[in-house]
């Protein structure tokens, strides 16, 4: 997935835009995101932050938008969503590098909301969708898999609910990885629920959500069995050790720079040329199952 960073030094933040800068590389490293540069904010101008939503906006496929935490996009709630409804219409995504809460509503309410008058609707919006949190009621837009009763429950979409199950078998039965998933899907004609083409993003959250074994997680609580699973908790759990395995032969691998990268331009387009890795399995004929990284 193609990922841009971005960080405003105007905050209140436990690091500095130059540990940002390392610290944001080694996750498009980590996560094999194709990094595409980065857009530091050093005042209250935001002229980068303007810079990069008319870059995601003028551009026909889509970003991730890497952050270090909710508050670098807006600490007023109503901002926040404004602004990744905005996101999302450019066919991109935002999400924060933060293992425990990378959904950014979610790792929102981790945070202080709310600048001048608009504290108390802040206060007031994270008042209300608590109580529906605590009986597992569905709060914004549901998963992939799942629609929304007039009740305000999860209940399966037959025709997801069999792509989701797709997604998982081929990367747990038959150990494809995220990139020829991504490919399948979109080979065969099948899209989101928003009809878009699948990416790595989309596919990876998928893969970790722990809704399809019927759990519900919002605003820290965890409700078990909350509604109707459509993968089998055992899937779930290879699925999720699958990955731990790959991000952790990942995160040994050399990273070797591309010494042209930012440097060349495209005769066609005019456009800086990046650097690209691809890793590529087989099997022997003896039953050997070998790879080899292939960097262009």
């Amino acid at each position: 997935m193609r990922a841009i960073g971005y960080f405003d030094s105007t905050i209140s933040s436990q690091m500095n835009p130059e540990e940002f800068e390392e610290f944001y590389q080694n996750y498009c490293n980590l996560y094999v995101h194709m990094n595409q540069g980065l857009y530091i904010d050093t005042n209250k101008k935001y002229t980068e932050k303007e810079n990069l939503f008319q870059l995601i906006q003028n551009s026909e496929s889509g970003y991730l938008i890497l952050v270090p935490d909710s508050r670098h996009v807006s600490e007023d709630l109503e901002v926040l969503v404004t602004t990744i409804i905005k996101i999302e219409e450019s066919q991109s995504s935002i999400q924060c590098m933060d293992e425990d809460f990378p959904d950014i509503l979610q790792n929102a309410f981790q945070h202080t909301l709310g600048s001048g008058g608009s504290v108390q609707k802040s206060k007031n919006i994270k008042t209300g969708m608590q109580p529906r949190a605590i009986i597992g009621k569905a709060l914004g837009k549901p998963p992939f898999g799942y629609g929304i009763s007039d009740s305000g429950e999860f209940e399966i979409i037959p025709s997801e609910s069999e792509v989701v199950s797709k997604i998982f078998s081929l990367y747990v039965n038959e150990n494809m990885g995220l990139r020829k998933i991504t490919q399948y899907l979109n080979d065969a004609k099948i899209f989101t629920k928003k009809g878009n083409p699948w990416n790595i993003v989309s596919v990876r959250e998928i893969l970790k959500n722990s809704a399809y074994i019927g759990t519900y997680m919002r605003f820290g609580l965890r409700l078990p069995r909350n509604h109707e699973s459509i993968i089998s908790p055992d899937i779930f759990r290879k699925a999720q050790d699958m990955t731990r395995a790959r991000r952790s032969y990942q995160s040994f691998a050399t990273n070797n720079p591309y010494l042209l990268s930012g440097l060349c331009l495209c005769s066609d387009f005019n456009n800086t040329m990046i650097g690209s890795k691809r890793v590529q399995s087989w099997n022997r004929s003896n039953g050997d199952r070998v790879s080899h990284t292939y960097r262009y």
